[in-house]
Order: structure tokens, then C-alpha cells, then sequence
């Protein structure tokens, strides 16, 4: 399943993260904050062109790609941040579990999980009717990204009403 081909690739790349991060943090902070704000875009720019293009600001497009390792970080951000704040959100993404990222953002903030839910309604996104009668778990480290489509209409709403007190708390 393509999905599940995405949440493997996340966590690969969380790992490979925490371990460069590991391995080069310190040197990476001191190179960093050697830079002026011109040069720090150039390589925030230059690093996504690998993967992905990098979001212009949060209202640029829809969110049609769940699986950022940054999804708080847009173009204009960089201009914008202090060096700390860019190496506060680099550490919490490599020295915090994905499930914990999901859950609390950089120094108690919202996480990937509020990021989203808030993102949805300003772009209009098309996530909602895409993952239509799917389920996606982020219960921990070995179950997140785990997703499942239900199509038997009778089984969904079961599941659903089995969900409802945590859907009707806003944890979905």
C-alpha cells in the first residue's frame, strides 16, 4: 500500500535525523548560526530541492502531502526566525519520537497533530475526502502511520461510534 510505503519512508527519515543530528548537531548549530538570514534561506531552500519544494507560507496551497518532516516551516519562516528558534525546532524533531511530535510541537506548542487539524480549514484541503473511510492510528512509535480503509458501510459505523467520545474531543 502506498500509504504505508510513506509512513515507513517518515520513519526512516526520522531515524536517519536523529542519528545526523547525533553525529553533527553541535557542528551543524555552530555552522548555522554563522550564517546571516540571506544565506539561511538559500540552505533551507536548498535542502528541500532534494525532496520537496518547500511551502512559500502556510496559505500557499493545500496541504496535499501529510507526511513533512516540517510542516510548520514555510520559506518566509526563515527570514523571519531567530537562529535559536530554527535549532530549537531542528532538535525537537530529531531528539523527540514522531509520536511525540505528533502530540506536543517545539517547547510545549502545538503539535503535528493541531498543526494539521488548523491547517485543514484554511486551504480548503482535499485530505478529508482523499482519506475518506480511512483509519490512521498514532497511538505510539510502532503503530503511527498505521492506517486501514473500511469500506463496509455497517463496520464504519461501528467504528465510528466507537470512536465518537474521542472524535466529539478533538482527537482525531
Amino acid at each position: 500500500m502506498a500509504l504505508q510505503k510513506k509512513v515507513n519512508m517518515l520513519k526512516e527519515l526520522h531515524k536517519d535525523l536523529a542519528r545526523t543530528y547525533h553525529l553533527h548537531g553541535l557542528r551543524f548549530e555552530q555552522i548555522w548560526c554563522s550564517l546571516d538570514q540571506t544565506r539561511r534561506t538559500e540552505v533551507f531552500r536548498e535542502a528541500h530541492a532534494v525532496c520537496e519544494p518547500v511551502l512559500k507560507d502556510v496559505e500557499y496551497q493545500p496541504i496535499g502531502n501529510p507526511y513533512r518532516i516540517d510542516p510548520e516551516l514555510k520559506l518566509g519562516d526563515i527570514g523571519n526566525l531567530d537562529s535559536a528558534e530554527v535549532l530549537d525546532m531542528l532538535k525537537h524533531r530529531a531528539t523527540t519520537s514522531i509520536h511525540h511530535q505528533y502530540c506536543e510541537g517545539v517547547r510545549g506548542g502545538p503539535g503535528d497533530h493541531a498543526f494539521i487539524i488548523n491547517t485543514i480549514p484554511v486551504n480548503n484541503s482535499p485530505l478529508s475526502e482523499r482519506f475518506k473511510n480511512y483509519f490512521t492510528l498514532f497511538l505510539d512509535e510502532d503503530q503511527y502511520g498505521d492506517t486501514m480503509k473500511v469500506t463496509d458501510p455497517a463496520q464504519f459505523d461501528r467504528i465510528m461510534a466507537d470512536l465518537s467520545v474521542v472524535v466529539d474531543a478533538g482527537f482525531y
